[in-house]
């Protein structure tokens, strides 16, 4: 998903959390702040306030770096590893093309 252009609507620039008013990386070009971390929620199942809408669409939130250290013993790092392909091999056969 590319990030929008444009200014985004006036006051959003805060924390979630604390509401301190974060500093634009790029003035007039998405959500995007110095010391802070930017969300997005596309919807999960337990949530039925905000659910997958439409192909993309999410919600977007900004928790300032205070705050998020300040919480941190409630902060999950997901790892997601993925399973190693299956391989298989065959001795090639240049009369019978693929």
């Amino acid at each position: 998903m590319t990030e929008p252009s444009g200014p985004i609507p006036a006051g959003t620039n805060r924390c979630i959390l604390c509401g301190a008013e974060l500093e634009f990386v790029f003035k007039d070009d998405g959500p995007q702040f110095h010391d802070a971390v930017m969300f997005r929620a596309y919807g999960t199942y337990g949530s039925t306030l905000w659910d997958w809408v439409a192909p993309g669409t999410a919600l977007v939130i900004n928790i300032c770096d205070g705050c998020l250290t300040d919480r941190s013993r409630l902060v999950l790092v997901e790892t997601v590893v993925k399973p190693q392909p299956e391989v298989s091999y065959k001795v090639w056969d240049p009369e019978q093309p693929e």
